[in-house]
């Protein structure tokens, strides 16, 4: 938890998300504005990979209440611990390498629509991070989804 407070003080961000910041090589923390969507999106990304759904791993949901022992100017937002994915959106991919990572992300809203959850945003090609190392695509950003 003090790693993450670091990197939200030292504005360790990612590119120009201000919601999104480098805890160490394996860990991001995500802000979320507040208690319902971090709930949310920590509980809906949990039960996708429960449900064999290619996305990061949620490690921990962070309180406001906990950062104010290290710090009482800490930051009042709710937060998310996470796998940090290295790799690029689709936006960011070209060739074959985006006709693949469409085709992964295809396959994998497939299987979440069959789990009965609602994807409003799913086909921004911001909300999916293609590894290309591993070439395997990880759907991201569930702050909107819902459980039918």
């Amino acid at each position: 938890m003090f790693k993450l407070l670091m990197a939200v003080i030292e504005s360790r961000a990612i590119g120009d998300h201000d919601n999104i910041y480098i805890v160490d090589d394996g860990i991001i923390g995500k802000r979320c504005r507040n208690e319902d969507r971090a709930h949310n999106e920590y509980n809906i990304g949990k039960y996708l990979l429960d449900n064999e759904i290619q996305v990061p791993k949620m490690y921990q949901l962070i309180t406001p209440d906990s950062f104010h022992q290290f710090d009482n100017n800490a930051p009042e937002d709710w937060f998310i611990l996470m796998q940090r994915i290295k790799g690029e959106t689709i936006n960011g991919l070209a060739g074959t390498e985006k006709k693949e990572a469409i085709h992964q992300r295809n396959l994998e809203l497939e299987k979440v629509s069959a789990l009965d959850i609602h994807h409003p945003d799913s086909a921004h090609d911001d909300n999916s991070i293609f590894d290309t190392k591993r070439r395997k695509l990880y759907l991201i950003d569930f702050e909107h989804w819902r459980r039918l």
